[in-house]
């Protein structure tokens, strides 16, 4: 017991059975009545309990009840009297934490996966709008820049009824991919609809924002895709907006740029609509 630091042991015969269990206490306690006889005694005359035990196939819940109810830190494994293993309190302990630690590793896995959006890679529309909600407070609170790029295919709808909804994912995976490589790596990058995007711009400006999404437009207009025999015309058009002293919350915000955005598409598609003041400044395909 003391090599083992544990508070009993078994007791078993020389066929291995189990004959009965002897603790710290029944030692103490013999070692007071018996005085210097105590020394000479078997362990079968000190001990003064029967085997305390589990079978193989008890659950691990009620071996650790076994073990509390007889207060207890170890507790044998017996079948058909013969001793298999043993059991201990802080084994049953690891072995909850560690499947705690299993759960609480897939419950992260599954809450990251589910903020994804699976085509293209980015975040998705409900992220999106926590992210916004939260750069919009903490932006404001500190009086620094904020820009927002809402970024709308044109024609998508055409080009799926044109040429399928395979073509149409492959160029929404694919203007997922021109905007990751064309915005910083503190920008968050969204697909916030179908075929409608969402970069918040943390300490960044209108103007920066206005250069970042017409340079990802350029690249866009310039890619040149093949979907069967026939070239696939791809634009985007884009709405700015940034945060400025009459935006309250950050669906103002939300709303400046999609308002920007709907600018864009009126005035002819394929290109890029921010605002300035109150105003608004058309950024024309050249």
């Amino acid at each position: 017991m003391a090599e083992s630091m544990s508070g009993a042991a078994v007791v078993v015969n020389n066929a291995g059975k189990a004959y009965g269990i002897i603790t710290r206490t029944d030692i103490i306690e013999h070692i007071a009545k018996k005085k210097e006889a105590a020394l000479l005694s078997s362990a079968a005359e000190v001990m003064k309990n029967g085997v305390i035990a589990v079978e193989p196939g008890i659950q691990a819940e009620l071996a650790y009840a076994v073990m509390d109810a007889n207060m207890i830190s170890r507790v044998p494994v017996i079948k058909n009297g013969v001793i298999e293993g043993i059991v201990t309190h802080r084994g049953i302990t690891n072995l909850w934490k560690e499947s705690y630690d299993i759960l609480k590793s897939d419950h992260n896995e599954l809450k990251q996966k589910m903020s994804y959006d699976y085509l293209t890679g980015l975040y998705n529309k409900e992220y999106m709008e926590l992210e916004l909600k939260k750069w919009f407070e903490l932006c404001l609170k500190d009086k620094i820049n904020l820009a927002l790029i809402l970024a709308d295919i044109d024609n998508f709808k055409g080009i799926n009824d044109t040429y399928g909804h395979d073509c149409g994912d492959h160029i929404l995976a694919s203007v997922a991919l021109f905007i990751k490589n064309g915005i910083r790596s503190m920008d968050v990058p969204g697909r916030f609809g179908g075929d409608e995007f969402m970069i918040i711009c943390p300490l960044c400006d209108g103007n920066t924002a206005r250069r970042t999404a017409d340079m990802i437009r350029k690249n866009i207009e310039k890619w040149d895709v093949k979907y069967g025999p026939a070239p696939v015309a791809v634009g985007i058009s884009c709405g700015i907006a940034s945060l400025t002293p009459g935006t309250f919350e950050y669906k103002d915000l939300l709303k400046l740029a999609d308002n920007c955005l709907y600018e864009a598409k009126r005035k002819g598609k394929n290109r890029v609509c921010y605002t300035a003041g109150l105003g608004f400044v058309l950024k024309n395909k050249p």
